[in-house]
């Protein structure tokens, strides 16, 4: 029987939830044997300042994926938690298991949101979960009215648009879009400048049409189609002309990256729709051009391409550092390509392009041979690594034909693949369904009281520690009147004080305290930072924020 004399709530129920953990599998049917009961539950949210640890636990499914937490302040409109705000506990934790359950934290620093810079009285958090379309496959859909090569492809909302391209006679201004609900191609108008090899986006509810290759050589033109209106509108060339180039978008900017003018290009521009100006942004490591390229949370990833030879090599951007780095290159070299990103499963997708391959010993003529590619790779993104990458690209559902200089794009769980070239300029289009729909759990209610600091330095969540223990960090704010220190093994709800004070320190780095561990076993505990306060949210009940460390056993 659990003790629940003189133990705070959240702990109370923190003990139970390890507890039930231990016998989940003995009153819940196995996951396997029903996919509605297979997704993660938030079972606890600990900490109302500064850093948030969320428990959750989650069955143990091959098919499992786990999307982007977000965030509400209302319980209605839900945003995206800024990955470079969250560490997940790692895997050798040592968190309770159980046959077919896993467990877990997240560490949510809330103070690098502005917008949580204050008093929120309803903040919740909430997860999806997937089951992967393991066995799925590409199937026909519609063809487009007009066959394309060089085109380009982005969506907005439940639509698919196509522009441009090559289509086997001459090149087109022409653009139509593929309604998902209706399932049907429809006619725009076309774009003023007719090209290929161009790259659009999509910034609000204004497509941006960009570059290309036009009947008097390359293009530094930007054309802007209104979806509402119908209607294109010229807006400043950018500073560089060039074809076969891509583009990506980060905070409402546009970047425009590599391309081919007479050579391959390393050149990164940026453009601002609201201020119709282009600026130099940070160049290309090496240069390249008929590549994939698109966003993922905050970052750009250019995969394959061409330089003279092709390349398998992938570059990633972080806009945060302005700096490029090289991830996990491509298995199947490539260029001609289109990427996607799949935000829910934290992947993209690089599909079809031109690929060169050895000819065979009785060819006597040439060694190699060009031919488009049924391809498709996947990378995994991981969230706790510098560029957000340790993984490999693995290969997905191959095309039902090879498809270089093609469009592609994402509209709800499906990824399309439309027109391109093989063995002639294709107006055909398939799609492959990803995942199934989505579960959300959601956590419940927090008065998030930010309008201070009180946070923990140091050590940090998740790390390992012996010996004494320094506690550094932060209590500053002017209503707060005193603060306490404490520490509890996990589960335990028998938090010992370590130190206490009153009023608030100024320094980010100050020492709270000092825990002296010789004795204590070894584990998982929890550090808690305690500040009451006379704010007009909640009056004299503590802003606490946690930490979870594990304690290595003495001599360890």
């Amino acid at each position: 029987m659990i003790e629940m004399q003189n133990r705070p709530f959240s702990m109370t129920m923190l003990v139970i939830l390890l507890e039930l953990l231990l016998i989940l599998p003995l009153i819940t049917s196995s996951a396997s044997d029903s996919t509605s009961s297979v997704k993660l539950d938030i079972d606890l949210v600990q900490g109302n300042t500064g850093t948030v640890l969320v428990y959750y636990t989650l069955p143990t499914h091959p098919d499992l994926q786990v999307g982007n937490w977000e965030y509400s302040l209302d319980g209605r409109s839900w945003q995206q938690i800024p990955v470079n705000s969250i560490k997940h506990s790692p895997p050798d934790f040592g968190l309770p298991t159980q046959m077919n359950y896993q467990s877990g934290f997240l560490a949510w620093q809330t103070h690098q949101l502005p917008i949580l810079e204050t008093v929120v009285p309803q903040l919740q958090v909430r997860v999806p979960t997937y089951l992967e379309n393991t066995s799925s496959d590409w199937l026909k859909m519609p063809m487009m009215r007009t066959s394309r090569q060089g085109h380009s492809v982005t969506s907005h909302r439940s639509r698919l648009y196509a522009f441009g391209g090559w289509n086997g006679c001459r090149l087109t201004a022409s653009a139509e879009f593929y309604d998902v609900e209706t399932e049907g191609w429809y006619k725009i108008d076309a774009m003023p400048t007719p090209r290929q090899h161009l790259a659009t986006v999509t910034v609000g509810g204004t497509i941006y049409a960009i570059g290309g290759l036009g009947r008097d050589g390359n293009l530094a033109v930007v054309e802007a189609y209104d979806v509402q209106l119908n209607r294109w509108s010229s807006k400043k060339p950018m500073p560089t002309a060039r074809r076969a180039l891509g583009l990506a978008v980060i905070d409402g900017l546009i970047y425009a990256i590599g391309g081919h003018n007479g050579e391959a290009l390393s050149a990164v521009e940026i453009y601002d729709p609201q201020a119709d100006q282009w600026v130099s942004g940070q160049p290309l490591p090496e240069p390249r051009h008929s590549m994939g390229v698109n966003e993922l949370n905050g970052k750009i990833y250019v995969v394959g391409g061409i330089n003279k030879q092709a390349l398998n090599s992938v570059l990633v951007y972080s806009a945060s550092t302005d700096q490029w780095k090289s991830t996990a290159s491509l298995h199947k070299t490539r260029y001609g390509l289109t990427v996607e990103a799949r935000p829910s499963l934290n992947r993209i997708y690089a599909i079809g392009g031109m690929q060169v391959r050895k000819a065979s010993q009785s060819n006597q003529l040439q060694s190699t041979i060009l031919e488009s590619s049924t391809f498709v790779e996947i990378l995994e993104i991981l969230p706790n690594s510098d560029i957000l990458n340790t993984s490999e690209w693995q290969l997905f559902s191959p095309l039902k034909i090879g498809r270089a200089y093609g469009g592609s794009g994402m509209v709800g769980n499906r990824l399309y693949a439309i027109g391109g070239n093989g063995r002639s300029v294709y107006s055909t289009a398939e799609s492959i369904s990803l995942d199934s729909a989505g579960s959300y759990s959601e956590s419940q209610l927090i008065v998030l009281q930010n309008d201070f600091r009180v946070e923990l330095k140091s050590p940090s969540p998740f790390t390992t520690i012996s010996g004494n223990v320094k506690i550094l960090g932060q209590v500053n704010g002017k209503s707060i009147q005193r603060w306490k220190l404490a520490v509890a093994a996990l589960g335990s709800g028998n938090f010992q004080l370590i130190n206490q004070g009153s009023g608030n320190s100024q320094s980010t780095d100050y020492l709270l305290g000092n825990w002296k561990t010789e004795g204590l076993p070894g584990g998982l505990y929890l550090i808690r930072l305690q500040a009451y306060h006379s704010g007009f949210v909640a009056p004299n009940s503590p802003a606490e924020t946690f930490s979870l460390v594990h304690l290595r056993p003495n001599g360890a």
